[in-house]
């Protein structure tokens, strides 16, 4: 998105920089900007003249997009170089979790318990098995 194209539209209807956002928001809307675009282009207008280089496409997906920026755009956008060497990172075993034999070793005896006690307490709800009437007869 261009500034001078947007300035060019102000202009043309009547409007200058410094009119309120609101009415540009009305002419843009006018013009079928859709809402990322409104949005991008009142940000550009917003912008003094000589703002550190950034584009409007970058400003745009800064405050609309949900795209990911690498780490030379953010050093771009920040205006500092900010390095990061990879074995800052070595040990990234702390951001995944371990499935070990112990996690599955417990889900498969919790697993098997309360499959255990679901059938037992259908069991006793129902009268069968080792609950039925007749079969505690046979204990005594």
């Amino acid at each position: 998105m261009d500034r001078n194209h947007l300035v060019r539209i102000l202009t043309i209807n009547g409007l200058t920089l410094e009119s309120s956002e609101e009415e540009m928001r009305m002419l843009l809307q006018r013009a079928r900007y859709s809402p990322k675009e409104l949005a991008i282009a009142l940000q550009v207008l917003r912008e003094p003249v000589g703002n550190r280089g950034v584009s409007e496409g970058e400003v745009g997906r800064i405050f609309v997009s949900d795209e990911v920026l690498n780490a030379t755009e953010i050093a771009t956008l920040l205006g500092m170089e900010v390095t990061s060497k990879k074995q800052n990172f070595a040990n990234e075993s702390f951001l995944v979790r371990e499935f070990t034999i112990l996690h599955q070793l417990f889900i498969v005896i919790l697993a098997l318990l309360l499959a255990l006690v679901g059938i037992l307490g259908l069991m006793y709800a129902f009268g069968y098995g080792i609950f039925h009437p007749t079969s505690a007869m046979n204990f005594l």
